[in-house]
């Protein structure tokens, strides 16, 4: 019986023994990375404040890639804002510019003076008088023009005719052409009747 007990205390010892071998074995270590850990954040610290005074600068070559980075950065437009549609178009209204008629006046009266005259009151009724001379037949004056007549040269007869209207020229002593090289829109012709006219009343 003691022998038997015996055997049993030591069976029971080796157990013990195993069991205390293992839970030694699984108790996990502790680790040593949590101080580098602390050094590197701590050195990544020191150098971003130690960039921002001054103390570390950049080499050449990544100051100007950084340059060229801020550049492209300010240069690029802000976005736009899409422009609203307009309902109705504004319209722009440009008045036109009215060009005067252009006048020949010719003396076909003899009256000495009378082209000056009638020019200057036709130039307040806002016409341009561009030419004045004496009536030409065949190269040579010629003074005895019965009745004064207006000769549109440009083929607009109704240039003449508002002309006629102005001074109180009758239509039948209206004409009218085609002239390819005209000196004036209308040409007058002053004739022996110019006191009955209506401009010089």
């Amino acid at each position: 019986m003691r022998h038997r007990r015996r055997v049993n205390t030591q069976t029971i010892r080796k157990k013990n023994t195993s069991n205390t071998g293992t839970h030694f074995s699984r108790t996990p270590k502790k680790s040593s990375k949590a101080p580098l850990v602390l050094f590197l954040m701590a050195l990544l610290v020191a150098v971003f404040f130690a960039f921002n005074l001054g103390y570390i600068q950049l080499p050449d070559s990544l100051r100007n890639v950084s340059k060229v980075i801020s550049h492209t950065e300010k240069s690029q437009p802000s976005p736009v804002l899409p422009a609203e549609e307009k309902t109705q178009e504004t319209q722009q209204y440009y008045s036109p510019i009215v060009r005067k008629v252009q006048l020949e006046i010719l003396n076909g009266c003899g009256v000495k003076g009378i082209a000056d005259k009638l020019a200057a009151l036709l130039d307040k009724k806002k016409y341009d008088v561009i030419n004045k001379g004496n009536y030409l037949k065949r190269g040579k004056t010629f003074f005895k023009v019965k009745q004064t007549r207006v000769i549109d040269q440009m083929g607009k007869i109704e240039n003449a005719r508002e002309l006629s209207e102005v001074m109180g020229v009758s239509e039948k002593n209206i004409d009218s052409y085609e002239n390819p090289s005209p000196i004036a829109d209308v040409t007058i012709i002053i004739g022996k009747d110019y006191s009955t006219l209506t401009i010089f009343k």
